[in-house]
């Protein structure tokens, strides 16, 4: 989560006694429970309900189909943060995008919970829907709520992060039992009535929130509104101009759609992180030369015309030598230490986020602040600069950084590619393939998806004083190979437990193995990826880091899903077994790249 947000200053009156928390915290607190309960709930069966036969009431659909399905679910669920943070940053604000969000989840649940066969990719599209609202708003709204101080804050996240591990384990048992046992489309009711509680309880507790939340921090204006949305309807009407047809005559390939949304949500995080690199980094010429006018202030502020248009906002300090060539006309006024010195020819270097070299004839020396202007048309060599624009030290080091954590972030997608298919995978073999009968008892199958928020409620104390010993000298590089290894070494066991289940039902044991393992591999991968992103991200920029987290989680969830076809034609064991080895050859080459990565991410 992003912990990044300053709060701001309480209201007189505003504060509850003790840890300094906001009015209405405990009203999100009970929401964001909720939530998580329609979430998990719904989650626990899914997959279930998609390969139950027809007379079970279920979907009949082939296992390998359904976890895709479930895959794309969940992937859309990360991915639909993006856009649903920008309307609650930019147009509606997060009280009304907690609200809208909701209502749309619980209308997706209600769907689900209709007893027809095409209420399945409505509902799912509109639980996603809401999910990508609620989420970001949620978040903005208990760092505000959450504090003052980074600690505060940081603190109220791990109560939330509680919150939900309490409602991962509950929500299975509930919906489980009642879709299992009753009737499937109990369960998504289920699923509905806590997201309707949880809004009930935030539209009575709204008053505790002051002025939290009702509008939008950036509102955007009018005029940039009105064009995102025409390129939204243009992108929709293009998808639903191919769709459409081919829907109403039954020849919308499912299959086909999931694996083009696969491919995106792989390349998605890889344009975005393309995106963010050069939104951080100053723009600048190519080699060679280039024309333009440039305006500065005592911010150091900067816009620079190179191709006839003005681009501004981009902070540069600026300290050190700038020698250049610089013909016609050319004025400065305003206000602090800027002399002006030498002429002829020379080289030099300009520091600060993003350093340049500048060769040429006449020499300029900055200094101090400076408030005014600066035009000017002229040339401009950039010697040294690579393919991509970079140049100077500082850039380099910018690049290294980049580049070891969109490293570090690909080898966590190979984590999240199994974590992702407990719920998919791991819930078929309990259901297929586990002797569930305790007392007398058949044990849903979906419990299952139980055993890992009770893992992390137990294990997580125990991590969470290691962290302040021996824990904390460990690397971040070295904990993704500890994770890794972790979840290798889960599908390493999945597949002795496959391979004796050819021989009949093995005991639930195996799964409970499994679940630890993995559990103990999230606790230590999560909280260090979103660490990894924070430190990363250029100031400005954490939040977007922190949802290109989010983006590989989604990648490593898709690709899992589709690896599972693979079960059509190998056997579970063989399966398990290659993704396993799989994840380990991923894990150990961290490890062993690890003093490089560790460089690198530290590379100024």
């Amino acid at each position: 989560m992003d912990t990044s947000l300053t709060a701001p200053p309480a209201p007189a009156g505003s504060r509850i006694a003790g840890p300094g928390r906001r009015r209405g915290f405990g009203t999100l607190l009970a929401v964001d429970l909720w939530e998580r309960f329609s979430f998990f709930g719904m989650a626990a069966i899914l997959v279930l309900y998609l390969t139950a036969s027809k007379a079970r009431g279920g979907m009949a659909m082939a296992p390998q189909s359904a976890t895709a399905v479930f895959a794309a679910y969940m992937s859309l669920s990360f991915m639909a943060g993006l856009p649903g943070g920008w309307l609650a940053d930019r147009v509606l604000g997060a009280r009304r995008a907690v609200l809208l969000g909701g209502s749309l989840i619980a209308c997706g649940h209600l769907v689900l919970a209709a007893p027809w066969a095409g209420s399945l990719y409505p509902g799912l599209l509109l639980v996603v829907a809401g999910t990508g609202l609620v989420k970001p708003a949620m978040a903005a709204m208990v760092a505000e709520l959450g504090g003052e101080g980074p600690g505060r804050r940081e603190a109220a996240f791990s109560l939330f992060y509680v919150c939900i591990q309490v409602s991962a384990l509950v929500a299975p048992v509930v919906t489980g039992l009642l879709a299992e046992r009753i009737a499937w489309h109990l369960g998504f009711a289920a699923a509905a009535v806590g997201m309707l509680a949880g809004l009930l309880q935030f539209t009575l507790g709204m008053r505790a929130f002051g002025e939290v939340g009702v509008r939008p921090p950036r509102p955007v204006g009018r005029a940039g509104l009105t064009a995102v949305l025409r390129k939204v309807c243009a992108v929709l009407g293009v998808l639903g101009a191919v769709a459409a047809p081919l829907a109403v005559f039954g020849a919308l390939p499912v299959n086909g759609v999931l694996a083009v949304l696969g491919l995106t949500t792989v390349g998605l995080p890889f344009a975005y992180l393309r995106a963010l690199r050069r939104r951080t980094e100053t723009p600048r010429a190519a080699p060679g030369t280039g024309r333009g006018n440039t305006a500065e202030d005592g911010s150091g502020h900067r816009a620079e015309d190179t191709d006839g248009r003005t681009r501004a906002g981009d902070t540069v300090p600026r300290a050190g030598v700038r020698p250049g060539t610089k013909p016609g006309a050319d004025s400065d006024t305003g206000t602090g230490v800027h002399p002006r010195t030498g002429t002829g020819l020379g080289t030099g270097t300009r520091t600060g986020e993003c350093p340049e070299e500048y060769a040429g004839p006449g020499a300029d020396v900055y200094a101090g602040a400076v408030t005014g202007s600066h035009s000017g048309a002229g040339t401009r060599v950039y010697p040294g600069a690579d393919a991509d624009g970079y140049a100077g030290a500082g850039g380099q080091g910018a690049r290294a950084r980049l580049g070891a954590f969109t490293a570090m972030m690909a080898a966590s997608a190979a984590f999240w590619m199994i974590f992702a298919q407990g719920g998919s995978a791991l819930s078929l073999f309990a259901d297929r393939h586990t002797d569930r009968a305790l007392l007398g008892f058949e044990v849903p199958a979906s419990w299952f998806q139980s055993l890992h928020p009770l893992f992390v409620l137990l294990v997580a104390p125990f991590l969470a004083r290691l962290r302040v010993g021996s824990w904390q000298r460990v690397g971040t590089p070295m904990k993704f190979a500890g994770a890794l290894a972790a979840a290798g070494t889960s599908f390493v066991l999945m597949a002795v437990a496959a391979r004796l289940a050819e021989e009949g039902p093995v005991g639930p044991y195996w799964l409970v193995l499994v679940y630890l393992l993995y559990s103990c591999g999230e606790i230590a991968l999560a909280p260090a990826g979103l660490a990894l992103a924070a430190a990363v991200a250029p100031p400005g920029s954490t939040s977007r880091f922190l949802a290109v987290n989010g983006l590989f989680g989604a990648v490593g969830v898709v690709v899992g899903g589709q690896l599972y076809r693979l079960t059509a034609v190998l056997p579970l064991s063989v399966y398990f077994l290659l993704v396993g080895v799989f994840v380990l050859g991923v894990g150990t080459a961290v490890a062993l790249g690890a003093r490089s990565l560790t460089r690198r991410l530290a590379a100024g």
